[in-house]
């Protein structure tokens, strides 16, 4: 049985080879001449795409060739063998391609790497869902890859309490109030049953926290005040101590950006721990207009602010939320611009993207991942691996929002980290939230209405 791999599979983490051959037992990993000139072509790009294809280049320099390392079959098909650890490798080369069909004037890559699956009479693994399309048309079977099957997760649950449980459920062991708690419930809507009243509680170590006037005061002491109960839960989540990461999946226009900084701060300015805010942010590798990618745009900074910009808004937002600014127009925005240079100053923050973090560790800080759903599960591992002694992660996202056609909401870094939150056997403390309520304008409710089909 052969299994034909897609260059999107590669380039989105060449590590999953190995998961294939893990995941397909006794199926032969092929990878069609095709996709090894699209590695071949893509190794110089800048970024997650070029780092993915040299790492390919690299798995396959340090193969060993079994003692024949080359086979040609009766049609011509060329097999040249590769074996890397457990994994062997196939790449196999066509003696020549059918003509182009009725539908396409050329033959493109997409046909041709269909072509090897159909002559080989194996299964075809792509993210390309034309791709996936096109080859079974041909009677191709086909499949997706992905990290994670299921991201329909439940962080805030809403639950009905008898009275006697709802008056005393501050530090109560949470199973004893929700016979069904589930690892990734991180809080709660208690309403009580007698009288309609309700509550809003974390967990933290298994025990419920409800937060009343005075934590919800403290909560809400800081730049930014949170603007719904779901914002006030992410504060909650980000300044339990216990906590490593804390991650929201959020709507855009939900303000996710903007707590997540105002939330830093805060800790910045309650604890002694911290000593720098650090903001990273993915470059987005495949972009539709050429025009707007990164390699056109002049100057190193100007290619770095086009990603960066989002960070700055935020602060700028915080310093008009924050001060009673006494200019209009020219003025009101240089004034604007020195105040948020304080606060990069006074909380020692920078802007940063994830290319060029290898090497760095990242200690005494509190790093804020945005735009998660772009990054993929290898980059986010990168991320991850810098974190080092006494700092917090915030990751935030939206899995509606997927820039790159190599990422899938299935196998984003944020889908896998999210997916996290459902195991109990992790050496750190996660948690979650969702915001859903949409806090920008009406015209971003807008659209997240009519176009995300919500």
């Amino acid at each position: 049985m052969n299994l034909v791999v897609d260059t999107n599979i590669i380039l989105l983490d060449h590590n999953n080879l190995f998961t294939l051959a893990k995941n397909y037992p006794g199926y032969q990993i092929c990878i069609p001449e095709t996709v090894v000139e699209e590695l071949d072509s893509k190794k110089t790009v800048q970024g997650e795409l070029g780092y993915q294809a040299r790492s390919f280049g690299r798995l396959i320099s340090r193969a060993t060739r079994p003692p024949k390392p080359v086979d040609v079959d009766a049609f011509g098909f060329v097999y040249s063998y590769y074996v890397v650890d457990e994994l062997t490798l196939v790449i196999v080369t066509a003696p020549s391609y059918p003509s182009a069909n009725r539908t396409s004037s050329s033959l493109t890559n997409d046909d041709r790497i269909t072509y090897i699956a159909e002559s080989l009479d194996a299964l075809l693994v792509t993210n390309d869902i034309m791709c996936r399309i096109r080859a079974e048309v041909g009677g191709v079977n086909s499949t997706d890859f992905k990290h994670v099957e299921d991201i329909k997760l439940e962080f805030t649950k809403y639950l009905t309490v008898p009275s006697s449980d709802f008056a005393n459920l501050h530090n109560s062991s949470v199973v004893t109030i929700d016979e069904n708690y589930s690892t990734e419930n991180f809080s709660y809507m208690f309403t009580c049953a007698d009288s309609g009243a309700t509550k809003i509680a974390t967990i933290s170590n298994d025990l419920i926290k409800v937060i009343g006037k005075e934590s919800e005061r403290e909560l809400r002491a800081q730049a930014v005040n949170p603007s719904n109960k779901e914002q006030l839960i992410f504060a909650a989540l980000v300044q339990d101590p216990s906590v490593n990461i804390t991650i929201s999946e959020a709507l855009a226009g939900s303000g996710k950006t903007l707590t997540a900084v105002s939330n830093a701060m805060k800790l910045m300015d309650s604890s002694n721990k911290y000593e720098s805010i650090i903001y990273i942010r993915n470059t987005v590798d495949d972009i539709a207009n050429s025009d707007e990618a990164i390699g056109f745009l002049g100057g190193n900074e100007e290619k770095v602010a086009v990603y960066l910009e989002p960070f700055y808004d935020t602060l700028a937002t915080i310093v008009r939320m924050t001060n009673k600014l006494s200019t209009k127009g020219k003025h009101l925005e240089e004034e604007v611009q020195s105040l948020s240079e304080s606060l990069i100053e006074t909380y020692n923050m920078s802007a940063i993207i994830a290319l060029g973090l290898r090497g760095r560790t990242l200690d005494n800080a509190i790093v804020i991942l945005d735009e998660a759903q772009n990054v993929s599960k290898a980059t986010t591992q990168k991320i991850l691996s810098r974190i080092g002694k006494n700092s917090k992660v915030i990751v935030i996202g939206s899995l509606r929002q997927i820039d790159s056609r190599f990422i899938t909401k299935y196998t984003s870094g944020l889908s896998v980290l999210l997916d996290a939150t459902k195991r109990t056997d992790l050496p750190i403390n996660i948690n979650a939230v969702t915001l859903h309520k949409v806090v920008r304008g009406p015209v971003t409710e807008f659209a997240e209405m009519i176009f995300t089909n919500k």
